[in-house]
């Protein structure tokens, strides 16, 4: 059977950077972390995990994951990131056993195939998010990172530049803005009035442009913030309940 083109049901590239956390770090809760990706074809792309934070092989584990939902569309990039979340838990970091047949790979010991675990729903099918993934969305959106920019800019150097961030509380972060000359503090939601954490994706990046257009002035001034002083800015805006 002829292997389909590399990347022809996944966007490599945005997958690759939504990953990325977990060449750097272990997955929350093991001591496991992502030491390869590859397009195996078929509708697979194939993940592997180990506990050897500098090199795959016989000590690592080979997950098959399908790159299409059931109907056919091609999964978003972070749905990757929460399905290794909890695999990575299924797993407990022994890896788990080879299933029958498995082919020969030179980088690992273990072959999993996850299809049977999404089938069962031992695994997520569709694209969740915690708390760490919608702060990460919010940074890097703003900073224009090409993982959620896609073509679109995100950046509006004549309006704003990042200057800096903080948590000030559970499902919210604080962005620091170089903005009309002042260092400005404005308050974002990253979790829903329910509490669940925002979905990556919402462009936070355009709605911070509108309200910071000069002439959206006034929208802006009507949400400061004069019960929150800060010590790292000037002003701060709580935009939490508009964008």
């Amino acid at each position: 059977m002829t292997a389909e083109p590399p990347g022809a049901d996944v966007d490599v590239a945005r997958t690759l950077l939504a990953l990325r956390r977990y060449v750097a770090a272990p997955l929350p809760g093991t001591a496991l972390r992502l030491c390869g990706f590859v397009h195996s074809g078929r509708g697979r792309v194939r993940l592997y995990l180990s506990e050897r934070a500098d090199a795959a092989g016989p000590a690592a584990t080979a997950v098959d994951l399908p790159t299409r939902l059931p109907g056919g569309t091609p999964r978003p990039p972070w749905w990757y990131v929460g399905l290794l979340r909890e695999l990575a838990l299924l797993l407990g970091g022994s890896g788990g056993a080879s299933p029958p047949g498995a082919p020969a790979d030179p980088f690992c010991g273990r072959a999993l195939d996850a299809g049977p675990l999404l089938a069962a729903g031992l695994l997520p099918d569709e694209a969740g998010a915690d708390g760490d993934d919608a702060l990460d969305y919010v940074i890097a959106d703003l900073v224009g990172d090409p993982l959620w920019s896609e073509a679109r800019a995100t950046v509006a150097p004549e309006l704003y530049t990042v200057t800096g961030f903080v948590r000030p509380a559970p499902g919210a972060v604080r962005v620091y803005l170089g903005h009309d000359g002042r260092t400005i503090g404005v308050d974002l939601a990253t979790s829903g009035a329910d509490g669940t954490p925002r979905i990556p994706g919402w462009w936070a990046a355009a709605k911070l442009v509108a309200i910071l257009n000069p002439m959206d002035a006034p929208t802006l001034e009507a949400r400061r913030a004069t019960d929150r002083p800060d010590p790292y800015c000037e002003a701060v805006y709580d935009l939490t309940t508009w964008a």
